[in-house]
């Protein structure tokens, strides 16, 4: 919960949704290691990337990550592409063919920030509801911009992987 302008806001709307990600080229800056470390780094060095990796790829349909919990955490901040890329991308970018699949998707609404206490509390519904998650990445997709929308206007979309 917190407050904006004086409302209470939940974060984390409570209805889910299930999805099916498409096969989605992905370009991205990825690391190992505990997300609290790795994420902002990722995305740092994606967002000083974003106009050379663009040139090379015709541009970009959406922004999400990419993360793996097991057998090691990865973090891969990055965008969609509509196809593989025609050029080299920069040093230390990747791409990669995202396969996607069933999802179950959560949608928080607010500051990024809460992103980790958001997530923490989809994993234990998830546990708890004994949802059968399969092995494969974990999505936290961002629906909006955040250099055009207020902060607590921005929507996340949180997949996790289902059979």
């Amino acid at each position: 919960v917190y407050y904006s302008h004086n409302r209470k806001i939940m974060p984390l709307n409570t209805a889910t949704e299930e999805v099916n990600w498409p096969l989605t080229h992905f370009v991205y800056v990825g690391e190992t290691g505990p997300f609290s470390e790795t994420a902002r780094a990722c995305w740092g060095s994606f967002k000083e990337n974003e106009a050379a990796i663009a040139s090379v790829t015709g541009g970009f349909v959406a922004h999400f990550s990419l993360y793996q919990i097991e057998p090691e955490m990865i973090y891969r901040a990055g965008a969609s592409i509509a196809n593989p890329p025609f050029e080299p991308l920069p040093e230390g970018v990747s791409y990669m063919a995202f396969s996607g699949g069933k999802y179950l998707q959560f949608t928080m609404t607010g500051c990024y920030s809460q992103l980790p206490v958001v997530v923490g509390e989809v994993f234990e519904r998830v546990k708890t509801e004994g949802v059968s998650v399969r092995a494969d990445w974990y999505i936290e997709h961002y629906a909006n911009n955040p250099a055009t929308t207020p902060v607590d206007e921005l929507i996340t979309h949180i997949l996790i992987p289902v059979n």
